[in-house]
């Protein structure tokens, strides 16, 4: 009966499969799309057939050797399973995608009834759960350093970048009444800009006083590193700010949010291109 049962549950996920990927190559799954990663890979094709019939197939093929009880099925599940794995490090690195992310899950349930392989199930829960917490991000609101998140306007700046610095000194120069309508979001480009964004949020948590906060940051924008395990949530948040930033194609910092878009200065991934702005 155990046995039966297990054939059952494989059948139906197969065929869940093919239904979602069809609804999707039709537009009608459209409520599933959550994130940018959707538009991204909607119109994406491998040798000029959409990745959802792709899917479709290969949900249709496994499901049509197992019914006939081929030996081949394990093998193909497992096939499919590493290909989805790959297609979950590209997302990882790029930008999730909600309807590929159940697609995905979908795949990990076959994999976990008909193949039980330790080393290519752990593979795929690591990577999908990863994807996960950053599709989850993408949807999370910014995290501000200072001020309201429904402050009329939002700064995003990173610690080293000479650009914001400018911003920023303008905003001390308004004084204290321009300040209570604006939001700062902080963008950390490499190890030594997280500990700076640490080390702001610790002088503005003891002091209160938000432009010593300031200044300690930019004063170290460019030293020290931040461990891992303790900055964690710190970097987690860092990491929205970006993810935020990416999802409205902005590259480059500081950027004011208010009615409008303006964009100038340090590019948000650093590197050698940005040597000018630390």
């Amino acid at each position: 009966m155990e046995q039966r049962n297990i054939i059952n549950a494989e059948t139906v996920l197969l065929t869940a499969g093919i239904i979602l990927c069809l609804a999707s190559w039709l537009g009608l799954a459209d409520s599933l799309c959550l994130t940018r990663g959707c538009e991204l890979y909607q119109g994406f094709a491998i040798l000029g057939v959409s990745m959802h019939l792709w899917g479709a197939a290969a949900f249709g093929l496994a499901l049509v050797v197992k019914l006939s009880g081929s030996r081949f099925y394990r093998p193909l599940v497992l096939a499919c399973l590493w290909g989805e794995i790959l297609l979950v490090v590209w997302q990882v690195l790029s930008a999730p995608c909600s309807e590929c992310l159940l697609v995905g899950l979908i795949w990990g349930a076959v994999a976990w009834l008909a193949v039980r392989e330790p080393v290519s199930q752990t593979a795929w829960g690591a990577l999908w759960v990863t994807a996960l917490v950053v599709m989850a991000l993408e949807l999370a609101a910014p995290w501000p350093l200072y001020g309201r998140p429904d402050a009329p306007m939002r700064l995003f700046f990173s610690p080293g970048c000479e650009a914001c610095q400018v911003e920023l000194s303008k905003l001390a120069e308004a004084g204290q009444e321009a300040m209570n309508q604006v939001a700062l979001y902080p963008v950390a480009r490499n190890e030594a800009e997280v500990a700076a964004v640490g080390r702001m949020a610790q002088t503005l948590q003891s002091t209160g006083n938000v432009w010593m906060a300031v200044l300690q940051g930019m004063q170290s924008g460019g030293q020290g590193e931040a461990p891992w395990l303790s900055d964690l949530g710190l970097r987690l948040r860092l990491w929205g700010n970006k993810l935020l930033l990416g999802r409205m194609g902005v590259t480059k910092l500081p950027v004011a949010l208010s009615y409008g878009l303006e964009e100038n200065g340090c590019g948000v991934s650093g590197g050698e291109s940005d040597a000018d702005c630390t």
